[in-house]
């Protein structure tokens, strides 16, 4: 029986256009019982492929075309896994040509595959291997030689690949009768094969645009890909018709495939061992911990406290991962016992294990959350720990993680991005040279998700649909790390991501289906900032600890009510905000619901707007008096996941577990599994006394809302974090917002956080050569500093100069002085001007504008020129300067480069918006173009003056009117309508002017036409 035994998928990066579950399809379909995937120098899909063909019953044979070097020169050859032994020692080979690097490209020497060739049967590959090149060269002798060094390696387990196709490919039929008779000589067993890179001939041209692709990225590869299009999927009839005169050389693929008899172990968690004291065991251990904890936890817990922690113990000790929580406490411990804010997340901050053990720090008693959410019997998958950790000290962390449980047993998860619709576009015209004009229509098009014209390209169109979804690109997951008892390389293939670090070849999902410990410690922003701040709170005498902020601050809630959250962690966009000042928030459970309610299920559904009327006191509405506990803190809505389960615990008489399984099932909204809970619920609730009606419509009503069901354990873990944070914008305003400047950790650029800054009372200062080199730092909280880093045409490392000089022969007096001591020798003229023109010299009451004049005679040697009075820069000057410079204006605030032109004109601040007609001005933050009904575009702005931010519309008409202006001038005079909807005040505009095109306007710059034009249309606002 045939089977084809070289095989390549997408994860051969560029070299194949099939995916896993494409190719698991085709074999199904044409009624294969084997079948291998082998492919080039990687085993990304491996792991998936062998969990795929299982579930299709085709048995998987698990490979790779590796890289070996004789004499120095690359040659191609196929390994495949008979038992786990060979799939250890080809991760280990596997991992070892990418981690030891010898050649640009992935390699390994003969002589160190032979030594991990137990349990590997290999092919000569009829293309690019060792024997098939040196027969092309007719150097038959040399062959025989290099045929018995691998027959003293692999035995009876190495054979010759042969491929046969039709006579147009003239050479290649050749050199396959050579190999044929050089088998049968001597006594090599032949197998077929034709080396898969598509499953039909149709997919022959996107795989040569891959290939051209390929060869465009300019990395070196030895091994070239066949261009050939009987590279795809040939069916058993097929192959029996090309090899009918050697049908050995078929049967030998189905006694390889025989051969093959891997078992991977799939499923459970394969945790590190964990050292205890020798007296006990990592459950009695784990037991302790906890008891300690829950001291520290609670001053006096009561007796419900001890059975609840008792019954989550038992339960993790049934199932066998006390390991794994300790695990995860230990990494807790080293980040907390280091001052490195961490916050644990997800469904384990509802376990009382995971808050006495200080992984996570909500408690799952006040906030009502289930431990049988995150683990309880039936749970089939690993409990899942997340824990946020502060960017700037994760891989201090990391670090700790490697050496408490060995560097080669720890390691990075990859991840793989795919060519998405308009990326497939670009690559297309990428590969069949497409005028950019084209290009560029199409990209529109691809962006908004709109059908592509059939007027268009059609090879374009054809190939970029073909191209769609291709793997292109191998990346490092942002926070996955795996752990393990024994060496990664041991279990799975190893490599480096592009910073030099060891990272496994699976991604995610192919670690957890091999049950290898993944642990996801995620970069957090928000916790760098909370900590920097309350480091420079320290620095400064004023000790701050996160736990120990009372939760109830009234000038916190007063803030966040006027939504004025701007760079606080989940609070920041206009959406949220205009929310936030609906729900008025005034309690951790209020941003707790905030945050769930705040996503577009809830919204969608007409939700959120009841469940504020019921907040109001609008409405008080309850199915049944039974309710009302269950569903009291959020005003008889159902939100929480968490909800869905306590009703039907309540009402149906469900276990915890068993909720757990209706919660999933409904979320997966499997119609099989709705109609047996649908049943169970009914029945339960009958028997606790319910009357079948309102069974069926409690059921109903779950059912409606548990897609937008969110989990209250992971918005409760980062409700905590956003107060925080609030709490210390309120009461340390200056030293939060340039900690968020410092870190780019706000949702906006940081021109918004520096108006935000003046709107509090908080002054900015230009960049000053003696102060700050690296960070915006705080004065007193009354004003913040920009950075020297800042200024254009610097960098860290001439900064970092600076500094040093700075530090070695102390402040600079004078420019002079700055001048002999560092610009010969460390700065270009560029940016000394940047400095000066930035106004990082006005400490010594400098006039920039004289200062780069007397910059200009330094360099021409002149050191004492008589200058004379010399005006400044005037303001508009300075603040143009700054922005070029800094990306922001300091010397004011940016409409202020516009007083002139706005002087004259009746606008109104949106701190004073009326429902009305307005004339209102602003910068552009964000831009975003939306479809009507009717599919005609409109504009949603999002708009910045001295009073805040605002929304501005343009309906179609009006954005056809006004497209060239809203679209080309950063900042825009607006006129239009004021409208009112729950205190959250929009600007639908109708008419729309560039200020830079208004003040060429006025200035006279402009032709008459234009200027005429804008002059009419303000008339009567001058």
């Amino acid at each position: 029986m045939f089977c084809h035994i070289h095989v390549h998928s997408q994860y051969s990066m560029l070299e194949s256009t099939i995916s896993i579950d494409g190719l698991v399809d085709a074999a199904s379909r044409m009624g294969f019982q084997a079948l291998a995937l082998t492919d080039k120098y990687v085993m990304h899909g491996a792991a998936a492929f062998y969990k795929k063909a299982r579930a299709r019953g085709i048995k998987p044979l698990l490979g790779c075309q590796i890289c070996t070097l004789w004499e120095h020169q690359p040659y191609s050859l196929v390994l495949l896994c008979t038992n786990a032994a060979g799939y250890s020692n080809l991760c280990r080979m596997v991992s070892a040509s990418h981690l030891q690097k010898k050649t640009p490209f992935p390699s390994l020497d003969l002589h160190l595959v032979f030594k991990n060739c137990q349990g590997l049967i290999a092919l000569s590959c009829a293309r690019q291997g060792h024997l098939s090149s040196l027969l092309a060269k007719g150097r038959y002798q040399d062959a025989q030689k290099a045929l018995s060094i691998y027959r003293k390696g692999f035995g009876s387990r190495f054979y010759m690949e042969v491929q046969r196709y039709p006579k147009k490919c003239s050479q290649q039929g050749c050199l396959s009768e050579t190999i044929i008779q050089f088998s049968q000589k001597n006594g090599v067993p032949l197998a077929a094969a034709n080396d898969v890179h598509f499953t039909s001939p149709q997919d022959y041209g996107a795989y040569q645009a891959l290939c051209k692709l390929k060869s465009m990225s300019g990395k070196s590869d030895p091994l070239k890909p066949a261009q050939n299009s009987q590279h795809y999927l040939k069916s058993a009839q097929e192959m029996e018709s090309l090899f009918g005169d050697i049908p050995w050389a078929l049967s030998h693929t189905g006694a390889i495939a025989q051969a093959c008899r891997l078992k991977l172990a799939l499923g459970g968690l394969h945790i590190p061992r964990f050292e205890v004291p020798c007296s006990m065991s990592q459950q009695q251990y784990l037991e302790k911990l906890c008891l300690l904890g829950l001291g520290k936890r609670y001053s006096s817990p009561a007796p419900a406290l001890y059975r609840r922690l008792k019954k989550e113990l038992d339960t993790i000790g049934a199932m066998r991962y006390s390991g794994y929580f300790l695990v995860v406490w230990d990494i807790a411990r080293f980040a907390r016992k280091n001052h490195i804010p961490i916050c644990g997340k997800g469904s384990a901050a509802g376990s009382l294990v995971s808050y006495v053990l200080g992984i996570s720090d909500v408690d799952p008693v006040k906030n009502n959350l289930y431990f049988e959410r995150f683990l309880h019997a039936e749970r089939k998958q690993p409990p899942d720990i997340d824990m946020d950790i502060a960017h700037k000290r994760r891989e201090d962390v990391l670090a700790y993680v490697q050496s408490r449980y060995g560097e080669k047993n720890v390691g990075r998860v990859c991840s793989f991005s795919t060519l998405k619709r308009k990326g497939a576009v670009r690559e297309s015209s990428r590969v069949l040279n497409c005028p950019k004009q084209e290009t560029d229509g199409l990209l529109e098009q691809a962006a908004y998700e709109k059908p592509f014209p059939r007027s268009g390209n059609r090879d374009l169109l054809r190939l970029s649909s073909k191209l769609s979804g291709i793997i292109r690109h191998v990346g490092t997951h942002p926070s996955a790390i795996v752990v393990s008892a024994s060496p990664l390389d041991e279990t799975i293939p190893l490599m480096r991501s592009e910073q030099g670090k060891i990272m496994s070849q699976y991604d995610m999902d192919s670690i957890e289906a091999l049950g290898i410990l993944k642990i996801d410690l995620i970069n957090s922003l928000s916790l760098t900032l909370i900590a920097e701040v309350s480091d420079s709170l320290s620095q400064h005498g004023k000790s701050w600890d996160i736990k120990k902020i009372r939760d109830d601050d009234p000038r916190t809630f007063a803030m966040m009510r006027e939504g004025r959250t701007l760079g606080v962690f989940q609070l920041e966009s206009t959406g949220i905000r205009n929310l936030m000042r609906k729900i008025r928030p005034a309690s951790l459970e209020d941003i707790t619901l905030l945050l769930s309610l705040y996503r577009p299920g809830p919204q969608q559904s007409g939700m959120v707007d009841t469940l504020i009327d019921r907040k109001l006191g609008k409405k008080d509405v309850y199915m049944h008096p039974s309710l009302k506990p269950l569903l009291e803190e959020t005003y008889g809505v159902i939100l929480y996941q968490e909800q869905v389960m306590r009703i039907a615990r309540s009402i149906a008489g469900y276990s915890y577990g068993e909720a757990d399984l209706l919660r999933k099932a409904m979320t997966k909204r499997s119609p099989q599994q709705m109609k047996e809970q649908k049943q169970r619920f009914i029945r339960g609730a009958q028997k606790k006394g319910h009357q079948i009606q309102f069974a069926q419509a409690v059921f109903s009503r779950i059912a409606k809302f548990a897609s937008y069901g969110f989990l209250k354990a992971h918005a409760s873990a980062y409700a905590r974090i956003s107060y925080a944070a609030c709490y210390l914008k309120t009461h340390f305003p200056a030293r939060f917002l340039a900690a968020v400047l410092s870190n780019g950790a706000g949702y906006y650029p940081p021109a918004q956080y520096i108006q935000e800054a003046r709107r509090m009372g908080i002054g900015i200062k230009c960049p000053c050569i003696n102060l700050n080199g690296f960070l915006f730092t705080a004065q007193q909280e009354q004003c913040i500093r920009v950075p020297l880093v800042q200024v254009k045409g610097l960098g860290p490392a001439r900064v970092g100069s600076i500094c040093k000089e700075r530090e070695r022969g102390g402040d600079f007096k004078n420019f002079t002085q700055f001048y002999r001591r560092c610009f010969q020798s460390r700065l270009s003229r560029a940016a000394v001007e940047n400095l000066i023109k930035a106004g990082a010299f006005d400490f010594a009451a400098a006039n920039r504008r004289k200062l780069l004049i007397y910059f200009w005679h330094l360099e021409k040697g002149d050191s004492r020129p008589d200058l004379g009075a010399i005006a400044d820069f005037s303001l508009e000057e300075k603040l143009d300067a700054e922005k070029k410079i800094l990306g922001f204006e300091v010397s004011a605030s940016p409409l202020a480069f516009y007083r002139r032109e706005l002087a004259g004109l009746d606008v109104t601040d949106s701190s004073n918006f009326r429902p009305g007609d307005v004339l209102c001005a602003g910068r552009v933050i964000n831009r975003r173009q939306e479809t009507d009904r009717n599919g005609n575009q409109m504009l949603f702005c999002t708009l910045e003056d001295h009073g805040g931010m605002y929304e501005a519309v343009f309906f179609p008409r009006a954005y056809t009117q006004n497209k060239k202006e809203v679209l080309a001038y950063p900042e825009l005079l607006l006129k239009g309508r004021v409208c009112c909807k729950d205190s959250n005040f929009s600007v639908t505009a109708s008419r729309a002017w560039g200020l830079k095109s208004l003040k060429k306007a006025k200035q006279g710059l402009k032709n008459d036409m234009i200027r005429n034009e804008l002059i009419s249309e303000t008339s009567k606002l001058w």
